[in-house]
């Protein structure tokens, strides 16, 4: 009873305190903020007018850069060397770029800020992106690149970006990290470039690079607060250009992903695009950030923030000593109020407590004694009717509970045979339409490949392709019929497991060389990724191969080049195998219906499906006692994964499993269109045999006769005439050597050998280079004719010198392949 009457009384006593309380903390809190005003109006000035100086002093610095830009692009000797470029006065030009180095030399060695140097480097490239001049600061030297070290910068946004600006425009690049083709040298250096192209009369002879050392305007901003500062520099997206911890830099770069956003979301209002502007925290700081804004750039934003516990301290002491106050005044009056009034409100209610309590208790017939007729009489009427009708519903919650029951089960018996004769009707269907089906499919196949069946009259070829096309169909129908009755089957429990030691490796060579009919045309291989030795797996071979035969023919279906893989290893007593793929990929939001038979997933309106085999294999992956799930990312690929138990010692004494075959380590498909999957193992193929050759050639007769002489051969050769396309195909299709003619369009062959032996995945590719020079010292510097294997033919040439060229190469270059 005194819990009850404290509980009652600490609410009346809040009531009044908060009655009485906000006067004061009305007045209080406009005393305190007519206070702040005045010292947060100091610091705001004081911090703005800093800002302000810096923001002044980073802008004049990106100013003189900007201007050192357009002094060089407009000087005598770049004029001169762009005019001899675009009149074509050939004998001029290595003196007028020797002219140039000095100037850029000697323009960089002077072009300095506290003693560092403002430039990294300062590139001047010709129309196609290669490097004509390039000056480089080495630890504190300016030295122009030799040739040799000259390379293409074709790719570059800053080169490709700047080929579209009129005379006098620049471009200027976000701060980011120097790297060298895709490699970050450390220490990290943070650059700006600046981008402008150089103009003959009407002809773009080339585009002007700077590099500045962005350690130049970052140290003015780390260097121009005060210790109790807190000072950094972002970019538009949040990335960190300066901080005075190095762990947050650049994290889009460095892969720590390290944003404003995330290290301090307090702060990304900054990234509003508002020109500068002051915003006081909910930690006693305060943030100030102008915007500074080279010619062309993307914003970037100083900010500062200014611990404000100092000026606050006086204040906080003050309100404290206020409220204190103002609350042992009002509970003294809170405390005498409550005595008078709780008295009166405290028993009804007590007595409303109770009987709740004995009705929870299960004491239904308990009722409150109604005292007067205000609102508690009201409320104590409302428990009595509660009450009444708690009781009713008791007396009759189990006749409705065992009525609910009889009409479950009703639905779930009218459930289940609706199932059985659904499954009931598809089987008897699919058996139906099989019967006409081989008949159209057997007729066709006959009228195509059988006149003896007709007296040796052969078929028209006017019919041949119509009937080709009756034929093909048919068999896609039957396919589709087939999965119907498995499916029907599967739900219908009608497929019984034939439980037995498999041999992994005989399976899956089976299936690989089953697969091969659906390759086709495509540049596509088939990689087996398992060991020889997989020890015996326990399931159904029949089923297991009809599951990897789909998800190899949805691979194949969906990757137009590149790889399909098969692989397997063991793990806890169970094979995780998988297909996997570099096709187009699954949409996230397609994942989770990819196993449901009534939902397609249309990738391409060109490549379609019925649905039914992913839910098939599902299924039967789930009979042998294991899930398939799939990882995708669109534009990459997709992966297929199912695990099959391992055989054990006592299932393998009951069966003999079929010797294991010789290890296979690569399958190189190129494919026939006539092939076609079958249920049979194929006999094994000797798979080392293949070489591919990618031929790049831009004369279509060439390269057709070339590509001839190579398929005679037993080369599988893949073509191209693109040169953009040289370096995606030699990595994806794993080619042994590349035949590179040196006349490509819009790209000269030596380029092209230049940027394959640049890039680590494909330096390592041997190239026989096709040419019709007649000066062989056109060819001493090529890394090339350094080897004495012949790797350089002269145009023309026989076949069989070229035969002999490839097979002394690839002999040196692959010893293993025989």
């Amino acid at each position: 009873m005194f819990n009850i009457n404290l509980s009652l009384r600490v609410k009346l006593l809040l009531l009044f305190l908060v009655i009485a309380v906000t006067p004061v903390i009305v007045t209080g809190l406009v005393a305190i903020q007519l206070t702040s005003n005045l010292a947060f109006q100091q610091v705001i000035t004081t911090q703005q007018s800093k800002l302000e100086n810096l923001g002044i002093e980073i802008e004049r610095f990106l100013d003189t850069t900007l201007s050192d830009l357009r002094i060089l692009a407009g000087s005598g000797t770049m004029t001169n060397l762009a005019t001899a470029i675009a009149e074509g006065e050939s004998l001029r030009l290595q003196v007028l770029r020797g002219a140039l180095e000095d100037e850029l030399v000697n323009f960089m060695a002077q072009r300095q800020l506290s003693g560092d140097l403002v430039y990294d480097h300062v590139r001047f490239l010709n129309p196609n992106g290669f490097e004509f001049v390039r000056i480089d600061s080495v630890d504190g030297a300016v030295r122009a690149a030799r040739g040799s070290t000259l390379n293409t910068r074709a790719n570059e946004s800053y080169f490709r970006d700047a080929l579209t600006l009129e005379v006098g425009d620049i471009l200027v690049s976000p701060i980011e990290i120097f790297d060298e083709f895709g490699r970050i040298p450390t220490p990290y250096r943070p650059v700006l470039r600046y981008s402008t192209p150089i103009i003959a009369g009407d002809t773009l002879v080339g585009v002007l690079i700077t590099d500045v050392r962005a350690e130049g305007f970052l140290n003015i901003v780390s260097n121009s607060v005060s210790p109790d500062d807190e000072v950094f520099m972002v970019d538009q997206s949040g990335t960190y250009l300066s901080h005075p911890n190095p762990d947050l830099l650049f994290g889009e770069v460095l892969g720590t992903n390290a944003t404003i956003a995330q290290t301090q979301p307090e702060l990304s209002f900054v990234l509003d695009g508002t020109n500068a502007a002051y915003r006081d925290l909910s930690d006693n700081r305060s943030a100030f950030y102008r915007t500074i804004a080279p010619e062309g750039a993307l914003f970037r934003w100083v900010l500062v923030s200014q611990p404000t516990a100092g000026y606050l301290s006086a204040l906080t002491e003050q309100t404290t000593t206020v409220l204190i106050t103002a609350v042992l005044v009002v509970m003294v009056l809170v405390a005498i109020a409550s005595l008078f009034v709780s008295r009166s409100i405290s028993r009804p209610i007590v007595n409303l407590t109770q009987v709740a309590q004995s009705i929870t208790s299960g004491k239904y017939d308990q009722r409150v004694t109604i005292s007067n007729s205000d609102e508690i009489g009201t409320l104590q009427s409302s428990v009595n009717t509660m009450a009444a009708q708690i009781k009713q519903a008791i007396e009759t919650l189990e006749d409705r509970v065992s009525e609910r029951t009889v009409q479950l089960d009703a639905a779930r018996q009218v459930a289940e045979s609706a199932s059985s004769a659904k499954s009931e009707f598809l089987s008897n269907m699919s058996h139906e339409l099989r019967t006409p089906l081989n008949m159209v499919i057997g007729y066709t196949s006959s009228m195509l490949t059988m006149p003896q069946m007709y007296d040796y009259i052969d078929l028209p070829e006017i019919y041949r392709k119509d009937i080709a096309i009756i034929q093909g169909n048919g068999q896609h129908l039957l396919g589709l019929i087939t999965d119907i009755l498995d499916l029907s089957k599967i739900e219908a429990g009608k497929i019984d497991l034939q439980l037995q030691p498999i041999n992994l490796n005989e399976i899956f060579r089976g299936v690989i060389a089953t697969a091969i009919g659906l390759v086709k045309d495509k540049p596509l291989q088939l990689r087996p990724n398992f060991a020889d030795d997989l020890p015996p797996a326990w399931g159904d071979p029949l089923r297991i191969r009809q599951v990897l035969l789909n998800l190899l023919s949805n691979a194949i279906k969906f990757t137009q080049s590149g790889t399909v893989a098969v692989s397997a290893h063991t793990e806890s007593g169970c094979f995780m195998i998988a297909v996997s793929d570099t096709g187009m990929g699954i949409p996230q939001e397609s994942l989770g219906v990819i196993f449901d038979r009534f939902a397609q997933i249309q990738n391409n309106i060109t490549i379609q499906g019925t649905g039914l085999g992913l839910d098939i294999c599902q299924r039967l992956v789930q009979m042998h006692g294991g899930e398939l799930t799939v990882e995708s990312v669109v534009g990459k690929g997709s992966t297929f994964r199912f695990t099959l138990p391992v055989a054990s010692a006592e299932q393998l004494t009951a069966f003999a499993l079929p010797a294991k075959t010789s290890e296979l380590n690569r399958l190189q498909v190129g494919g026939s269109p006539s092939e076609k999957l079958a249920d049979t193992q194929p006999e094994p193929i000797d798979w080392s045999a293949f070489r591919t050759i990618l031929l790049v050639v831009e004369d279509s007769f060439l390269r057709g006769t070339l590509h001839r002489i190579l398929e005679t051969a037993s080369y599988v050769v893949f073509e191209t005439n693109q040169a953009a396309e040289i370096r995606e195909f030699a990595t994806s299709l794993s080619v042994d050597a590349i035949l590179l003619d040196d006349d490509i369009s819009a790209k000269a062959g030596f380029d092209v050998l230049d940027d394959l032996q640049t890039h680590l995945t494909t330096q390592a590719i041997p190239v026989v280079l096709l040419t019709a020079s007649d000066n062989p010292a056109s060819l001493k510097d090529n890394p090339l004719s350094s080897n004495t294997v012949p790797r350089v033919l002269k145009k023309p040439f026989q076949a069989e010198k070229l035969l002999t060229a490839l097979q002394k190469l690839l002999g040196q270059s692959h010893p293993e392949k025989g």
